[in-house]
């Protein structure tokens, strides 16, 4: 997945992917997968970058965008009774 390519790369980016909502669960079917299963640096550093959880705020972004979809999410923020900046925010643009 993206978070397991950027966690080999750059915490930084698993920092911003875990803040706009990637799913940090690292095992599958109860397994690791075996981009994580075979690298244990790669397995250590996202254990300890997944182990805390998000803000609720970022919690809060990533409820908001599933519940309304990713298809029409542009229009569908739009149309939301809330200030400009809220929906900024939704759409990833602050």
């Amino acid at each position: 997945t993206a978070l397991h390519y950027a966690a080999e790369k750059d915490e930084t980016c698993v920092e911003i992917l875990l803040e706009y909502g990637a799913n940090p669960n690292l095992r599958k079917n109860g397994s690791l997968p075996w981009e994580v299963a075979r690298d244990p640096q790669l397995c250590q550093r996202l254990s300890r970058l997944c182990s805390a959880p998000g803000t609720l705020q970022a919690l809060s972004r990533y409820a908001v965008r599933r519940s309304l979809g990713l298809r029409f999410l542009p229009q569908a923020v739009q149309q939301l009774p809330l200030p400009a900046c809220l929906k900024e925010y939704l759409l990833l643009l602050t």
